[in-house]
């Protein structure tokens, strides 16, 4: 049975203007490379360039949750940098992309006077589909690729101090671009009773392979589980810091088909998203629930 307390500190972080949140997916030597990036109605991964790191906690602050940069410089003090998000399509009800793209290049305008605003040559993604790209040039120089999903905009975004530095990073910026993969709405149906659930996953630790396996899980969600609910408990009350059972079902590939959590709290509905985005070690069979206890206490 996997278990995770997090004793929570008394100066809390600031709660993020943004859904969007990133969940490290794989380690090239000790740097972040590629990570998933999930809100509310999407999830989507992204693979760092070569010679660039994912940083998903120095852009935090302003709400951003997965940042690039040039390995060996920083968020703050690098030349250039990328960074990604998901924007809700009813935003000033943009249904479509074109809408989406002119509202933006519109709040572009109104908040960066003087600005030039080019149209730049489509990316091809690996899918066979394609992001839309404009280049906007004021006292820094901005590149922003568009990728249009069911529910949201994608937008991945790279900042140059000078033109020629934004020059000189485009190769890395169409990489970045290139490795984009949308991997669902993150709308998982609720299907199972709870306690049904509950009954499956302590089955299945009745067996060697499913002790295994429980072991398993454990630490691939120890990766990241910390993080993410240091994230959800920023604007917590006392009365949603209580411990919480996650329950997920899998497929053979490792993917969550259903994640429920009790007792519901804003915490757990919280984190509930993150357990149904990252992706775990394939199970010993299809349809393999696993048990997650989270034990919250602020002592």
């Amino acid at each position: 049975m996997i278990k995770f307390t997090l004793a929570l500190v008394l100066i809390m972080l600031e709660p993020s203007p943004a859904k969007d949140r990133t969940i490290s997916d794989s380690l090239d030597g000790d740097q972040l490379r590629t990570g998933i990036l999930y809100g509310d109605d999407h999830v989507f991964s992204l693979t760092a360039p070569s010679g660039w790191i994912l940083d998903n906690t120095s852009g935090f602050s302003q709400g951003l949750h997965a940042v690039f940069y040039p390995t060996g410089g920083s968020w703050q003090n690098s030349k250039v940098v990328m960074y990604a998000k998901g924007s809700s399509k009813d935003l000033a009800k943009n249904q479509t992309i074109q809408e989406f793209m002119s509202y933006d290049s519109a709040q572009f305008v109104a908040h960066r006077k003087p600005v030039r605003i080019v149209d730049s040559t489509p990316i091809a993604l690996a899918d066979g589909r394609t992001a839309y790209v404009r280049r906007f040039i004021y006292s820094q120089n901005e590149i922003i690729a568009y990728i249009d999903e069911p529910k949201i905009v994608a937008m991945i975004v790279l900042t140059a101090r000078s033109s020629d530095d934004c020059k000189a990073a485009v190769p890395q910026f169409n990489e970045l671009v290139r490795s984009y993969n949308y991997l669902g709405d993150n709308q998982l149906k609720k299907v199972t009773d709870f306690q049904t659930a509950l009954k499956a996953a302590d089955k299945n630790l009745t067996t060697s392979s499913g002790k295994q396996y429980d072991d398993e899980v454990g630490h691939s969600v120890a990766k990241w589980l910390g993080l993410e609910l240091q994230n959800s408990v920023s604007d917590a009350s006392d009365s949603d810091l209580a411990s919480f059972t996650v329950l997920i079902c899998l497929d053979g590939r490792g993917r969550a088909l259903e994640v429920l959590s009790q007792p519901s709290t804003l915490v757990s509905k919280r984190i509930e998203p993150a357990f149904s985005a990252v992706s775990y070690p394939r199970p010993p069979a299809e349809c393999w629930w696993v048990k997650v206890n989270v034990g919250l206490n602020s002592d």
